[in-house]
């Protein structure tokens, strides 16, 4: 929760105050502006910001610790050039104050870094400010996707591919093209042949072959949670009994998994 001074409390009690948002960029100096031309403390604050973006939302929970994870800003270039000051890492901080009071009676609202996207035009430039959360957390990498590896097992998507600096050990390799797997939902002796169920097919072909621990099992059809048309033992392998929960995996010629 924030904490505010009793003369903070006292002005944001009045009625009708609205406070002033304060802005400050370190980028090798403190640069100082807000969206009308103050004074606080005999410091100057240019009236530069056009747009304070979603800062205004924490306005009504200004004690109550409303979060937001990242801030889009928008400053003037006019009458004079300031892009130099809005570069990717400069530490920026928002601080609500209330006219009168000093500075030691703001209240610091958000503070991040500036990142990407930064936009410039002849007249403005827009750029994100991403909360100290949300930037030292950032996903460092590429992600693994089903438009990039269209048979990616459902455990890759979504992962960073795998980045090795130097030697590694046991390092994890993930599956990008190793075929489809489900589980039994039943237990099947060494002799059947009928129809197997299973958890799941739709990411199976029509007709193939599934090993199911040691035995290959070739099917020549397929519904939503079983495979039909079933041959035993196939591929010189030896028809045995499985237990329900028993993975059946799909046969493939090469299983594809991502090393870095």
């Amino acid at each position: 929760m924030r904490t505010t001074t009793a003369a903070f409390d006292t002005a944001k009690d009045k009625t009708g105050a609205a406070p002033v948002w304060l802005l400050q960029i370190d980028s090798g100096s403190t640069y100082y502006y807000s969206d009308r031309a103050v004074t606080v403390d005999a410091q100057a604050y240019g009236a530069r910001v056009v747009e304070w973006g979603d800062i205004k939302a924490v306005n009504k929970r200004m004690t109550g610790g409303g979060v937001i994870n990242a801030l889009s800003l928008t400053v003037t270039e006019m009458p004079t050039s300031i892009s130099s000051q809005i570069a990717i890492a400069n530490e920026v901080r928002v601080y609500a104050w209330f006219d009168g009071e000093s500075l030691t009676d703001t209240l610091l609202m958000f503070k991040g870094t500036i990142t990407d996207p930064i936009e410039v035009t002849e007249t403005a430039i827009t750029f994100k400010v991403a909360g100290y959360e949300e930037s030292k957390n950032a996903v460092v990498g590429e992600l693994i996707t089903a438009t990039e590896f269209s048979g990616a097992h459902e455990y890759s998507l979504g992962k960073v591919k795998p980045i090795i600096y130097g030697q590694a050990y046991a390092h994890e390799c993930l599956p990008v093209d190793a075929g489809s797997t489900t589980t039994l939902t039943v237990d099947i002796d060494d002799t059947s042949t009928a129809a197997i169920d299973v958890t799941d097919t739709a990411s199976f072909p029509s007709s193939g072959d599934v090993w199911i621990e040691s035995e290959k099992v070739t099917y020549t059809g397929k519904t939503a949670t079983t495979f039909t048309g079933i041959t035993r033992g196939a591929g010189s392998t030896t028809q045995t009994a499985h237990s329900r929960g028993a993975y059946a995996v799909e046969d493939q010629t090469n299983y594809d998994y991502l090393i870095a």
